[in-house]
């Protein structure tokens, strides 16, 4: 997910491949499907049998190699870069344990590491690869490797002053059976085959068993030539076949399928490097050819095989690596400071964008009320105040009167509800309403009716003292009287205003 979301962000860097030689610094970039390749040479001495000599010539040179690259030495841009270096200084071992998962398989291989490791812990970075597994006999097949922590540190201390990120250390051995792997017609025999490489550093033989490095034997030249400045063609026949012989006796001993072919990579010497193969071997020569859509010359191999380790994703990629952690928590910590760094740009450009179309807004705002009362159409003549005044104050007159019928409008619904209540109370008890006087709202109301009987009057007084709308119900016996059709009567009552809700 982590991965993705820097993705979408586009702050992902590229992954390059570097390799380092005695010789020379070599550089290789994926554009698209064309592929960049760029050299420097590295006066003699700087760096010899893999270990840095002379670091500020060391430095100057990468530093070149950054300039062929496109980026200039004030850029604080870096480049990021899976480094080969030479096989002479990383020791390899090959082991098999039974087949375990979980913690257990991770106990068991790092007490064969340290079973295994040249020097202490303390003095080496270490990594493992799974690189097979015999279903047959249940076995895993793992390989470690150790390199010196000096010189990995001096190796990213160098490379960090020059402007490069490193994300993985590897040897050349690795790197070229990622290139066989990923970039070469796969084979028809699932046997193991051998890979025979001479360049500048020396021979190197590689046992690769289905894309896998298995075992690696490399001679530097200096142990051919000694003390002379040229080697025989006796001593280069003989240390081909010497070091061939024990390649052969190596995997023998420990897998059952027999090596039967050789694959050859070198720019130079190839008829007698095959001269001397057929006179001692019987093994099927090959040329060691990558599918790519430009030529690439042999010398380019390693850098073109460490730059696929960039095709694969952080998660993915368990390979060996000497950097000191795994490529996924290094990628981690490296994707995280660049994502921090880019939100640490991204957030004061955002608001500083914002606060600049606030101003902008504001201005024309500002630009198009003072245009709108400049112009002619919207200044008032002293005939259109007056008038509009006037207008002012017709409306303000209206509102009052509006006011004043409302108040009367919202004084009246008590006065008749409750003399709609009164004449409800009236038809109940069979009363003859002669007449009724109520001179304003604020004056008791006086009542005159006729009854039938006094009993009838006494339960029509009750009636209006037991309702809450008439209060101070006054009736003296005094005021009935006879009448030729009952008798007659006269209260008095007052109306009370209604409870608000």
């Amino acid at each position: 997910m982590l991965e993705d979301l820097f993705s979408a962000f586009g702050i992902r860097q590229k992954i390059h491949g570097l390799e380092i030689s005695d010789s020379a610094l070599r550089f290789a970039q994926a554009d698209g499907d064309r592929w960049q390749m760029l050299g420097e040479r590295l006066a003699p001495g700087t760096v010899e049998g893999g270990k840095v000599k002379q670091r500020a010539e060391f430095v100057a040179a990468l530093k070149k190699l950054r300039e062929q690259i496109g980026v200039s030495r004030m850029s604080r841009e870096k480049t990021r870069v899976v480094v080969a270096v030479s096989s002479a200084n990383i020791y390899t071992q090959a082991f098999r344990l039974p087949t375990v998962k979980g913690e257990g398989l991770e106990n068991a291989i790092q007490l064969n590491m340290q079973m295994f490791s040249p020097e202490e812990a303390s003095k080496v970075y270490s990594s493992w690869h799974l690189v097979g597994e015999d279903t047959a006999s249940g076995h895993l097949e793992i390989l470690s490797a150790f390199m010196s922590r000096e010189l990995v540190q001096e190796f990213i201390s160098a490379l960090g002053e020059a402007g490069f990120v490193v994300h993985a250390i590897e040897s050349r051995a690795v790197a070229l059976a990622r290139l066989m792997r990923m970039r070469t017609a796969p084979l028809k025999s699932t046997r193991p085959v051998i890979v025979f490489v001479v360049d500048s550093n020396g021979l190197e033989f590689l046992v690769v068993r289905h894309g896998e490095l298995y075992f690696q034997y490399f001679t530097p030249w200096k142990d051919l030539h000694g003390s002379e400045r040229v080697i025989p063609y006796s001593a280069f026949e003989g240390a081909i076949a010497r070091s061939l012989h024990q390649v052969l006796n190596f995997s023998s001993a420990h897998w059952p399928e027999p090596l039967e072919d050789i694959f050859i990579m070198s720019a130079a010497l190839k008829e007698k490097i095959e001269a001397v193969l057929k006179d001692n071997f019987s093994l099927t020569i090959r040329p060691f050819e990558v599918q790519m859509k430009q030529p690439v010359n042999p010398r380019w191999f390693v850098a073109v095989g460490s730059a696929l380790r960039g095709f694969i994703p952080p998660k993915e990629d368990k390979g060996i690596n000497l950097l000191g952690v795994s490529v996924q928590e290094e990628f981690r910590r490296e994707q995280m400071i660049r994502f921090l760094h880019f939100w640490r740009l991204a957030i004061p450009l955002a608001m500083g964008a914002l606060l600049a179309i606030f101003l902008a807004a504001d201005l024309f705002l500002r630009w198009t009320q003072g245009t709108l009362e400049a112009h002619p159409a919207f200044r008032a003549s002293q005939d259109q105040a007056q008038e509009m005044r006037n207008f002012q104050n017709q409306v303000a007159a209206f509102n009052q009167e509006v006011a004043f019928i409302k108040k009367i409008t919202s004084a009246s619904p008590p006065k008749v509800d409750a003399l709609d209540e009164l004449n409800t109370i009236v038809d109940a008890h069979t009363i003859t309403l002669v007449r009724f006087n109520m001179p304003s709202a604020n004056t008791p109301a006086s009542f005159i009716g006729r009854a039938k009987s006094e009993d009838q009057i006494l339960r029509f007084k009750k009636a209006l003292d037991d309702n809450p709308r008439f209060t101070g119900v006054s009736l003296s016996l005094s005021d009935i009287h006879p009448d030729p059709q009952g008798l007659s009567f006269s209260l008095m009552f007052s109306i009370a205003a209604p409870k608000t809700p």
